[in-house]
């Protein structure tokens, strides 16, 4: 159970399962849980920052209620953050503001630090991830760390006090200077299709059908090596550098034809980002039909076709028009003879008076009695 008292008078009781109770005046009022928004029921520790927003830590993350939100002292938005935002691990047993700009976490994942600009855009959903530092051995600190009932505090010099499980850790964020020396970044190998080329180049030319490009790297940084971080970014395949990571193995697979730049940068504990990023060239050379040129061939090939389907067509149907005008000469030529042959029948038979008088007046056929 944890007690803290607001700015405005407000007490606010953390219990360990039954959320927060709000109680002003002697007289409980409200009664806050994960029904209403907050990260979890069991509460750890409860503090507000210098702009009026209550913190909450939980067992199941930290619960932001932003000073605009309230009404009435109540909060009327919650804001969580877990493991998922960079806090490795969703126990948060405190959170301390050291005057600095950063804020000061115990959980059972030991200690951290975090930006406080960095941790307001996280609760604004305005960034994916926080870069959040954790300290250990190697920065001196020589305990088996927090606990979770201890209660910490910045006293009026600046110095963070830390109850740890065998004593006190203390930290002067204010007197600490800070070299600031930048991680380097080196890559070891690039492995193509299973087989791994150790003696690097910067250019790297893919065989059509290349299936997996795997690249190992490293990095050095002297202030704590194992808390480096790497970004990396292949153009032609991401928009932006991927998030800090502590993977030190990337692999991409079936890239796109063309030429392709790998990105490599590091980050260390203390936020320093490598002065010269590590580059690598890799072009993937094309089937003959991913070529543009295939594609033009191709689409002439089409229209000729088609073009030369319509000509021929039109051949057919002019010659089909000739046959059949031939056929008409000829039907016509028949015809004439036929009428040939009978005006001189008729002519044999009739008189040539009464031969034309009948054509005059359209008898085409006359049939002669003979007694």
């Amino acid at each position: 159970m944890c007690i803290y008292k607001d700015k405005n008078g407000i007490v606010w009781i953390g219990t360990d399962g039954n959320g927060i109770y709000l109680m002003k005046d002697e007289r409980i009022f409200a009664n806050i849980s994960s029904k209403d928004g907050l990260a979890g029921n069991i509460i750890f520790k409860i503090i507000q920052d210098e702009g009026g927003s209550l913190w909450v830590c939980t067992g199941t993350g930290i619960t932001r209620c932003p000073s605009e939100s309230f009404v009435d002292g109540l909060p009327k938005q919650f804001q969580n953050l877990t493991s998922e935002h960079g806090l490795g691990t969703d126990s948060v047993f405190q959170l301390i503001d050291d005057k600095t700009g950063n804020f000061w976490l115990t959980s059972n994942y030991g200690i951290s630090t975090v930006n406080a600009i960095e941790i307001v855009d996280a609760a604004y959903k305005k960034k994916d991830k926080m870069n959040v530092k954790f300290y250990s051995q190697n920065d001196g600190l020589d305990s088996e760390g927090p606990t979770s009932t201890a209660l910490g505090t910045c006293d009026k010099n600046g110095r963070i006090w830390l109850p740890m499980v065998d004593g006190f850790a203390v930290y002067d964020p204010v007197n600490v200077i800070k070299v600031p020396v930048k991680p380097l970044v080196h890559i070891e190998s690039v492995t193509i299709d299973n087989v791994e080329y150790s003696n690097l180049s910067k250019e790297y030319i893919l065989n059509p059908g290349t299936k997996r490009v795997e690249i190992r790297f490293t990095g050095l940084s002297f202030d704590a090596p194992e808390r480096i971080k790497f970004m990396h970014r292949l153009t032609r395949f991401e928009n932006n550098m991927s998030e800090p990571d502590s993977a030190r193995v990337v692999s991409y697979t079936n890239l796109k034809p063309g030429k392709h730049k790998f990105i490599l940068a590091a980050v260390n504990g203390e936020g320093i980002m490598s002065e010269k990023d590590e580059a690598m060239l890799f072009v993937q050379k094309p089937y003959f039909y991913q070529m543009p040129v295939f594609w033009v061939l191709l689409a002439t090939l089409v229209l000729t076709s088609i073009i030369t389907a319509f000509l021929l067509k039109q051949r057919a149907i002019r010659r089909e028009n000739i046959r059949l005008e031939k056929m008409v000469q000829i039907r016509t030529e028949e015809l004439a003879a036929e009428k040939d042959k009978s005006d001189q029948l008729l002519r044999a038979i009739l008189p040539d008076k009464i031969a034309d008088e009948l054509k005059d007046t359209g008898i085409q056929s006359v049939t002669i009695l003979r007694t």
